[in-house]
């Protein structure tokens, strides 16, 4: 008689059985989704896609609106910076440098010749005062005097007025720029208040203006080297 092993039948008819759960497990499964979504409209959330673009961290450039608060060297050699306003019960304070960024001397003598302009740069009706004692007192006038700027070196001016309204049916004149040149019948420079304006002269429609000082040099700075006047 053969003698059939029992082993190798036992290991067959795990094996079948295994086979058999795994695949009741997998039907089971699949049964409790289509009954949970019949339709199979449900989908796995889709993942957005990863931005890999790099960053733009280049500076914001000036827009068109962007005060003009210096000019560039001018024919003669010269350049214009605005300073701030300062304000005070109604006391406007500011100054105007101007800079010899040439390569020869300039002489300046005396008051600067200023116009304000409005925003079309069509002139104001102000009067524009030698001194700022009809402004206010204490406010600092220097004599004028003559003397030389060597390339590099600067000079200042100090523009006052008030913005108060003592006459409500006088319109208070407002400009947006000054045209200042450093003697009258030079070339002018047009720029605005070190802060865009407005210029806002009350209705007395006054501006006094002091004489050129020549500024004194920062301590341990370096005079900016001299450009090229534009032609």
């Amino acid at each position: 008689m053969t003698r059939i092993s029992v082993r190798p039948v036992l290991a067959l008819a795990l094996v079948a059985t295994l086979a058999t759960l795994a695949t009741g497990c997998g039907s089971l499964a699949d049964e409790l989704d289509r009954e949970a979504d019949p339709a199979r409209v449900s989908q796995p959330p889709a993942v957005p896609p990863i931005d890999t673009a790099p960053l733009d961290t280049s500076a914001p450039s000036d827009g068109p609106d962007a005060a003009v608060t210096a000019t560039a060297c001018d024919g003669e050699g010269l350049r214009a910076t605005s300073g701030m306003v300062n304000a005070a019960m109604g006391l406007r304070s500011m100054s105007i440098t101007v800079t010899n960024c040439g390569t020869g001397a300039y002489e300046l003598n005396g008051y600067p010749a200023l116009t304000v302009l409005d925003e079309d740069r069509e002139p104001v009706a102000i009067d524009v005062l030698k001194g700022t004692e009809a402004i206010g007192t204490g406010l600092g006038n220097a004599k004028p005097k003559v003397f030389t700027l060597k390339p590099g070196e600067s000079a200042t001016t100090s523009l006052t007025w008030r913005n108060t309204v003592t006459d409500a049916a006088r319109p208070a004149p407002h400009g947006t720029f000054f045209d200042i040149a450093p003697v009258p019948g030079r070339a002018g420079h047009v720029l605005q208040p070190g802060d865009g304006g407005p210029i806002d002269i009350g209705t007395a429609a006054q501006l006094g203006v002091t004489a050129w000082e020549k500024a004194e040099p920062d301590s341990g700075a370096t005079a900016p080297a001299p450009s090229t006047p534009a032609s």
